[in-house]
């Protein structure tokens, strides 16, 4: 079981935002919303997130941008975003743009989707994390 985690997630679309707002806080999680990537840097340059969940198209600024600024000004970032997308083709692009630790959700996607790359992220970084522990 995951412990309750502090999650942003930027999408321009409001449903997919009240969606995943609803299943997040449903799953015990707190969240914040934004609705571009603007907006979203802004708020995790003032707030420790565990997890970004962010759409890759957005207006003002999409979300390959945001997570390249954010993992730029805060590295330690890198391992605590998941970009959502409805574009296959973007989808490849993204790929080939995003540093190792990005996780991908392809849309549209269910409820068992989305608690499945929540639970991939999850061991993914404490995996990460035990790794970097000092053998005892």
């Amino acid at each position: 079981m995951i412990e309750p985690l502090r999650v942003l997630v930027a999408d321009d679309e409001p449903t997919i935002l009240e969606i995943l707002n609803l299943a997040l806080t449903e799953m015990g999680h707190t969240v914040t919303t934004a609705c571009n990537g603007k907006s979203a840097l802004e708020q995790a340059l003032e707030i420790d997130f565990d997890l970004i969940i962010t759409d890759l198209k957005m207006p003002q600024m999409g979300g390959l941008e945001f997570t390249r600024r954010l993992v730029e000004l805060r590295p330690m970032m890198s391992n605590r975003i998941i970009l959502i997308t409805g574009d296959v083709s973007e989808l490849t692009a993204a790929l080939q743009k995003t540093p190792a630790a990005l996780h991908i959700l392809p849309k549209p996607f269910g409820m068992a989707e989305l608690t499945h790359a929540i639970d991939s992220w999850w061991a993914r970084r404490r995996h990460d994390a035990a790794a970097q522990q000092p053998a005892s």
